[in-house]
């Protein structure tokens, strides 16, 4: 039987409802009746093997964990309210199937189904930040003012410990934030270097053709660097630990590859972090990157030495430069003093 044919027979499937499959679509077999999905109806195959056996040859097939997850997000987390027992019963049952098909879940985003806590409802994963009492990342110093995302509703402390941890897992794989979001930015009418300069000097007007590009990056969150805040300090610290070194530049390329010829200056992100006082001391008095060394840096700040980030940002450049001068001064002293 061709696959033009199975669709033509698919039209005569008597579904659940006592409606014809008029819109050809796939249908399950199931001793349930669920309004979301076209059920073959139980009597059209249940004392016949063969019924059965044509019917699965059509692409009937028994209902699957996916599509039990389906119509509960379909039947519970559309229009409808569910009670706080309920919920938790849900989320265990989308945890054991996201254990088991880890590859197989971005169904999951298209639906509102984690309880949050400023209101009383629903969101998508890509709407929630984590934070503490569940993971400290810092980002509720960022979510508390900004309409759109929102925190783990308390509900989810009934969880068991390790249930917690598949959940906060689970979430991060669906977008869950915990950590400053950084955009690419590429319109050309913002083209300028930092220090006010255009990006592109008249002598170059008659470079610019079809595949120039220019690129830039900075935080999708604004007003970061406005308020000395610790949480929102190592926030940008720990995000910043894992900057690919490409979003350190804005770039203009005049040809479809980058070259040595194309402008380049500080991004965004680096010029921000070169240029607020937003890294604070064991004391909490906050500094510019270039005037606050490593041991003065609190515990929570960790680092390894080799990140190229910190040379990126200029951590601790005029200290060393001071006492690179102090050095300087103290031999010419001594070498004409004679006195050490």
């Amino acid at each position: 039987m061709n696959h033009k044919s199975n669709d033509e027979f698919k039209k005569f499937i008597l579904l659940s409802d006592d409606n014809l499959n008029i819109n050809q679509k796939d249908c399950y077999f199931s001793k349930q009746d669920i309004t979301q999905l076209p059920i073959v109806k139980q009597e059209v195959y249940f004392r016949s093997k063969e019924a059965k056996a044509f019917l699965a040859n059509l692409g009937c097939k028994e209902i699957g964990e996916k599509e039990e997850i389906e119509i509960i997000l379909k039947e519970n987390y559309t229009n409808s309210f569910v009670e706080s027992e309920k919920h938790i019963e849900h989320i265990r049952k989308f945890l054991t199937y996201y254990q088991q098909h880890k590859t197989d879940i971005d169904f999951f985003k298209k639906y509102r189904f984690i309880k949050v806590l400023e209101y009383d409802g629903y969101k998508k994963p890509e709407n929630i930040y984590l934070d503490s009492p569940f993971e400290k990342t810092g980002m509720s110093a960022i979510g508390k003012d900004n309409k759109s995302l929102f925190s783990l509703n308390e509900i989810y402390h009934k969880l068991e410990k390790d249930r917690k941890k598949v959940l906060l897992e689970f979430l991060k794989r669906l977008g869950a934030i915990t950590q400053l979001s950084i955009k690419e930015e590429n319109l050309l009418t913002i083209l300028y270097f930092h220090n006010g300069r255009d990006w592109i000097a008249k002598k170059d007007k008659n470079r610019l053709n079809k595949y120039s590009k220019f690129t830039d990056y900075q935080f999708k969150y604004k007003r970061l660097f406005e308020t000395n805040n610790l949480d929102i300090s190592l926030l940008i610290w720990n995000t910043i630990k894992n900057l690919d070194k490409d979003k350190q530049q804005a770039y203009y390329q005049f040809k479809k590859n980058r070259d040595k010829n194309d402008l380049i200056d500080d991004s965004t992100i680096l010029h921000q972090l070169k240029n607020n006082k937003w890294i604070p001391d064991k004391n909490g008095i906050f500094y510019k990157p270039q005037d606050i060394s490593i041991d003065m840096l609190p515990n929570e700040f960790k680092y390894e030495q080799e990140n190229s980030w910190l040379q990126a940002i200029e951590l601790g450049k005029n200290i060393i430069e001071s006492n690179e001068e102090y050095k300087k001064r103290k031999q010419i002293v001594e070498e004409v003093t004679g006195f050490r």
